[in-house]
């Protein structure tokens, strides 16, 4: 297999530098867009649009859990449009932008708030 695309480290990245784009990927690392297949089917057991599209829905949910706006984690994952935006997470994630910040915000709570141990009974 390709020598260039075995010494990569860091695919995510890569990824992001190429505006989650196969075809830039490719011709960045000078290989067809065929040889990039062979190659994540090979080492990811996945072709490079599904690895691709999961790091960036990654790295937009980095930026929700971190308290941003749609609309930042849109542009993070090189996306203009918000509606777009909306489906493609929603397809890769299984739940909208604005449900997961809700569920981050609610694993983020729980983890900080002490839970008692003990049955309390009311009436």
């Amino acid at each position: 297999m390709n020598n260039r695309l075995q010494r990569i480290a860091d695919w995510p990245a890569v990824a992001a530098e190429s505006g989650y784009q196969v075809e830039k990927v490719a011709k960045k690392y000078q290989v067809s867009s065929r040889t990039l297949r062979r190659y994540f089917l090979e080492h990811f057991k996945k072709t490079p649009k599904h690895c691709i599209d999961e790091w960036r829905a990654e790295a937009a949910a980095r930026e929700l859990e971190r308290g941003e706006q749609v609309k930042a984690a849109a542009s993070v994952a090189k996306m203009d449009d918000a509606p777009n935006f909306t489906r493609f997470f929603k397809r890769v994630e299984g739940t909208t932008p604005k449900k997961y910040m809700h569920q981050a915000v609610m694993s983020e709570n729980d983890k900080k708030s002490p839970k008692s141990t003990r049955n309390v009974r009311f009436g």
